[in-house]
């Protein structure tokens, strides 16, 4: 008899051999019934018990794979029950590939490691769990290598794979000893062991420098600095995977990659001999670890084999290997990425499938010129087209083609597709990336990937993917056929497109294949609810009804998932259904969500005998105890879709747009009464009021998917559970809910049934492409595969431009529907977050400047406010809030119309027009005012680069709440110098509410007052007599969530002492502040002139080093406190000097400050930590 395989949708594990993700109710329920009818059939033809795994067992299909690696199962048969016959065919991705020699790395890697994978699923039972979970997050993997372009990291990627497969082939030869194993266990801890965290922690530490930021610091043009940016940007991202991974060979294939590019970089980027010196340490570094790794591996095997020649010989491929890894760490800082031909632009694409890697031939790939008058041709140099040509993919799955242009100068640009869907332009404005649903520049980690697919028909959205996915399925049957694998049936309940079950049965005719039976009308066509039946439905009554093993507790099951899987409206329910038993529909599906064992769910269900075994099927499993745990997680990490969530708000455009004919009684009373005159006010006010009433909105919520880190045994977030929270728990309200993984995908929902507006299926097409899609209801597309989405602003979507994603995505949803009018794109409105953001927003209150903004022609005013990200404690009790959280706290408290917020460093500055319908300000063009010239942005947000800002000193940079009150004056003078008639007239710091029992931060260590009177010899035009306050910096312990009190709440707090000046003595520097309205004082800038010989740039504040003092005498070089008084004396009697006046010694003002502050000084606990604070 063969062996039966049947088949679960989804993805899972099998014998220790894959991961848990997907599937549903419907398909563990179809296999149920095919295991109860395996196991009670069975028994009569095998005259005894029939065992899993002997006799029958289960195997998983999802949407991106296609049956292909179902050839594991030669001599079996194969039963495909619940699985869309339009989602048969795999996954594919295009990649352009810069050097050819890649092609055949690739190749070699993918086939390796899908061999790989055949030979482990059929040992499985054989090998140890710690060389499967090897083997497990090695799989998972095949992204990220593909996508590398560079021929030493594939060529190493390739050395760790066959170490991996030598090192688990050797742990079950049953002819060797303990020698073998202890060797096996030396190489272990390179793969996940000691050696491979500390190698990990070493690379990390010497990739950890700003030496390539530094330079950029220094460098004038502006290519030079946008180079050395982008060149950070890949080291950021280096560090990234390697910080997160477990794994040998990302660590080993980033850490190549980090070097292939770096030695470039240093022969092409302009380094100073300093920094060019400083990298070079850095980068041998990182070669040193890995040869490190590398040496021991070979001392090893060469130590062992010494002394077993029989070991030598065995090991003698896995040597091999280290060697040549050595050798390619030898050979790499000579290495340089080939240049492109002089006769003309090469383009060499590959086509492989998306989730194996595996090369995909005979498939027309279309060459298309989009831009330019030149000519497409062959290698060889023979024409193939002026406009277009068509080239079939090689065994290696390649096609290449040289683009001639017209002239030296021409601008082109090519569009590369394989199914006329999916784009490819060739070249673009960044670097390409794959045309697949996520590349590894978001996901770092397979976990992040959506479960709930859906399928897409494809075949029906193209010409040119008709035949491709045709051809594809019909492949992948005859190979399977060929193989002695026999797909017995395929039922399924989903619809279809008529010319996929036409080919089905075609080769059902011929012999390639068994039975198709789809129980579904095809696609476009309604089908009745009362008709409609799921996979469950179509098993069990094939394989078990009236049938002696028939019971009913298997008919009640059916009956679950019936319900469960087609959403049906209670009078549809079968008679045996009620809500309790839905309740364990729901139950039993959160288990599938929690990554539980689909196969053990399959087999325990199958032992049901009763009605009565199934409703107690979660608490005689322990089963409820999972979902718990399962709950629990969701529970603790919920509360991050909070973070990045913003309300798409549209109006519906009434007949002649004509809003206010539209309005009710009630409505134009408001508008005759209360409408203000000015005519853009009074149509923004009119719209407001239209807006007001449910049937003239629709609102789409939108959220970025959080990081759920699942090595540290994070739930992760899948679209069901971010609805259930935001929209059910927390009541929050959508018509359509979009759930956002970066800008490479989006999946969308449908909450309210009754908005007909908009087709999901459709309008996911416009927002991606053709390619993308699924139902009116539920549906999925790539933004960035669009051929116009704006990669270099949005290319990677995180805290930074949420905002302006979806200010984006909600641009498109106007295209796709003109009925519609965008009134705004806010953050979700909220009335208290989770209290472990709550406490760090409640830290933005000591971090508010006002700016009032005054219209040149008329006086009218507007309010913004400048804030920056609060701190938050290195303990775990504090989360750090998104960006729309701050937004979102910060305009519900202070009401402004525009929020100006700093975060990293001043490495982004968010301008965001909070609420002004008439937009006033352009937020553009200040973004370029406030960064520099390569910033931008939309009319509702723009985002700015402060950092790049050559005016703000390199020292200002780092956004330290000292420094704030300066940046908030600067970043005015800034808005100042454009061409708006809005001008800052006014900046001020914001004091908070401090509540009774509330833990203040110190405001200083010491205070003291110094006076001064204007001699005979000093200007008139200064003031006779001013007088200073001078206080010390406290000590801050930053590790318990403590921060430094902002300059500018200093200066209010101050304001009460009735001083002129603020001086503030920082552990480096010093800051004097006007903190008087006197107007004839004596200019901050001049001050800073006489201290330092620099006269500053801002009248009202200065800023600059203690060691900068023009003959500061030594014993000041480290300030105490001992020496504090005759420090300040030193500083008065120069201030004195330059300027004509007399000043007395300082004194003592620590109880005045105290009398009129709240905030404590810390000079009791600060003794201990004074000279670190004020001396480092």
């Amino acid at each position: 008899m063969r062996k039966k395989i049947f088949i679960i949708h989804g993805k899972g594990v099998c014998n220790g051999i894959g991961r848990e993700t997907g599937g549903d109710l419907d398909t563990i329920s179809a296999n149920v019934f095919y295991s109860v009818w395996a196991q009670n059939a069975l028994k009569e033809e095998l005259l005894r018990e029939s065992e899993q795994g002997k006799d029958y067992d289960f195997d998983f299909i999802n949407y991106s794979e296609g049956v292909n690696h179902l050839v594991v199962h030669r001599g079996c048969d194969v039963y495909i029950p619940d699985f869309p016959v339009d989602a048969l065919a795999p996954r594919l991705k295009l990649v352009r590939v810069r050097d050819t020699d890649a092609v055949g790395l690739i190749n070699r890697y993918t086939k390796n490691l899908n061999d790989f994978r055949m030979w482990i699923v059929t040992n499985a039972t054989a090998v140890s769990e710690e060389y499967k979970k090897v083997f497990n997050t090695t799989f998972n993997q095949v992204a990220k290598i593909t996508a590398y372009q560079d021929v030493p990291v594939l060529r190493m990627a390739g050395d760790i794979l066959d170490m991996t497969r030598a090192a688990t082939e050797l742990s079950i030869d049953g002819s060797s000893g303990e020698k073998r194993d202890a060797l096996l266990g030396d190489l272990m801890t390179c793969f996940t062991g000691d050696r491979f965290y500390a190698a990990k922690k070493t690379v990390l530490e010497a990739m950890n420098n700003e030496i390539k930021y530094d330079m950029s610091e220094i460098v004038e043009k502006k290519e030079d600095i946008l180079a050395l940016d982008k060149a950070n940007s890949l080291d950021l991202s280096s560090r990234g995977r390697i910080g997160y991974t477990d794994e040998l060979i990302i660590l080993a294939a980033e850490s190549v990659c980090y070097l292939a590019r770096g030695y470039e970089q240093l022969r092409e980027l302009p380094f100073d001999e300093s920094h060019a010196k400083d990298f070079a340490v850095a980068a041998e570094q990182v070669r040193e670890q890995l040869k490190h790794i590398l040496v021991f591996m070979d001392s090893r095997i060469k130590s062992a084999g010494e002394q077993d020649v029989l070991l030598k010989n065995k090991f003698a491929v896995f040597a091999d290997k280290v060697q040549d890894a050595l050798k390619i760490l030898e050979e790499l800082p000579s290495y340089k990425t080939p240049c492109a031909a002089e006769s003309g632009f090469p383009v060499t694409v590959m086509l492989m499938e998306d989730s194996t890697g595996k090369a995909v031939s005979g498939i027309d790939i279309m060459f298309e010129r989009l831009r330019g008058e030149g000519k497409i041709c062959s290698v060889s140099g023979d024409e193939l087209g002026s406009k277009s040509a068509i080239i079939k993919t090689a065994e290696d799955g390649s096609a290449r083609v040289v683009y001639r242009p017209a002239s030296k100068d021409e601008v082109f640009q090519l569009n590369v597709t394989y199914d006329g869907l999916h784009v490819m332009l060739v070249p673009e404005e960044v670097d390409e990336k794959p045309c697949v649903s996520a590349s590894p520049e978001y996901i770092i980690d397979e976990d992040t990937e959506p479960d709930d697919e859906i399928e897409i028909d494809s075949v029906r959205s193209s010409p040119f993917a008709h035949n491709l996915s045709l051809t594809l399925i019909e492949r992948m049957f005859r190979f399977l056929k060929e193989n002695d694998v026999n797909v017995v049936s395929i039922d399924d309940h989903h619809p279809y497109n008529p010319e996929v079950l036409s080919l089905l049965e075609k080769l059902a005719v011929e012999g390639v294949i068994g039975s198709v039976h789809i129980h579904a009308a095809p696609r476009g066509v309604d089908e009745a609810d009362e008709d409609k039946k799921c996979g469950a439905d179509l098993i069990y009554e094939k394989m078990v009804k009236d049938q002696r093993w028939d019971n009913p507790g298997l008919k009640h099951l059916r009956d679950i998932a019936h319900v469960q899987d087609l959403y049906l409206p209670r009078q549809f329910w079968p008679e045996s259904m009620g809500p309790k038993d839905r309740g364990l529909g729901i139950e039993i599906s959160k288990l599938i969500g929690s990554s539980f064992n689909k196969i053990e769910m399959t087999m325990e269900l199958s032992k049901l005998d009763s009605r009565e075994s199934l409703e107690n099927i979660m608490s005689s499993t322990g089963w409820d105890k999972f979902v718990k745990e399962y709950e629990d997680g969701l529970r603790k990490v919920l509360p991050r879709t909070e973070t990045n969530m913003g309300h798409m708000l549209f109006i519906r455009k009434p007949e002649g747009a004509d809003y206010e004919k539209s309005l009710g009684f009630k409505d134009k009373l408001r508008i005759f009464f209360s409408a203000p005159k000015d005519p853009g006010e009074k149509d923004a006010f009119i719209k407001e009021l239209y807006a007001k009433n449910p049937k003239n909105r629709l609102v789409i919520m939108a959220a970025l998917s959080p990081f759920t880190n699942a090595k540290l045994g994070e739930t992760k977030i899948n679209v069901a559970s971010a609805i259930n929270y935001l929209l059910h728990e927390k009541k929050y309200y959508a018509d359509y809910f979009f759930y956002c993984y970066g800008s490479q995908i989006m999946t969308t929902r449908k909450p309210n049934n009754e908005d007909e507006t908009i087709n999901l299926s459709t309008l996911m097409q416009h927002i991606g492409t053709k390619a993308d899609g699924g139902h009116k209801g539920a549906a999925t597309c790539q933004p960035l595969s669009n051929p116009k989405f704006p990669k270099k602003r949005l290319l990677k979507v995180g805290d930074r431009n949420i905002l302006e994603f979806f200010y984006y995505i909600a641009g498109k949803v106007c295209e796709y529907a003109p009925s519609l009018e965008l009134l705004s794109v806010k953050p979700v409105a909220v009335k208290k977050y989770d209290d472990s953001y709550e406490r760090v927003l409640e830290k933005v209150r000591y971090n508010v400047i006002e700016y009032t903004l005054t219209e040149s022609a008329t006086g009218k005013t507007m309010k913004a406010i400048l804030t920056k990200a609060p701190n938050v404690a290195k303990d775990g009790s504090e989360n750090k809030p998104g960006i729309t959280q701050v937004l979102e706290w910060s305009g519900r408290n202070y009401k402004p119309e525009y929020i100006f917020f700093l975060q990293g460093g001043m490495y982004s500055m968010e301008l965001y027009n909070w609420a002004d319908p008439l937009k006033k300000l352009d937020l553009p063009a200040l973004s370029q005012l406030v960064g520099w010239d390569e910033d931008g942005g939309l009319e509702g947000i723009a985002i700015a680069t402060p950092k790049r800002n050559r005016r703000i000193p390199k020292d200002l940079r780092w956004l330290r709440g000292s420094d704030f009150l300066e940046l908030g004056h600067r970043i005015a003078e800034y808005i100042n110098a454009g061409d708006s008639h809005w001008k800052v007239t006014s900046v001020r710091a914001v004091k908070p509410d401090i509540r009774a029992g509330q833990n203040l931060p110190p405001i200083a260590a010491h205070a003291y007052r110094m006076n001064f009177l204007r001699s005979k010899d000093g200007n008139p035009a200064h003031p006779k007599t001013f007088n200073a306050v001078a206080l010390m910096a406290p000590f801050i312990d930053r590790k318990s969530g403590a921060f430094e009190l902002p300059m500018s709440l200093v200066c209010e707090e101050v304001r009460a002492l009735k001083a002129d000046y603020l001086i503030y003595m920082d552990w480096k520097r010093i800051q004097v502040v006007n903190i008087s309205n006197r107007d004839n004082l004596i200019s901050c800038a001049d001050i800073a002139g006489t201290m330092t010989g620099e006269k500053g740039e801002l009248k009202h504040m200065a800023s600059f080093e203690r060691a900068a003092i023009k003959g500061l005498p030594p014993e000041f070089d480290k300030l105490y406190d001992s020496k504090a008084i005759k420090f300040l004396k030193f500083f008065a009697d120069k201030l004195s000097g330059e300027f004509g006046y007399y000043s007395d010694w300082p004194v003592s003002a620590d109880k005045e400050l105290s009398a009129a502050s709240p905030y404590p000084l810390s000079v009791k606990d600060f003794k201990s930590n004074y000279r670190r604070a004020h001396n480092a």
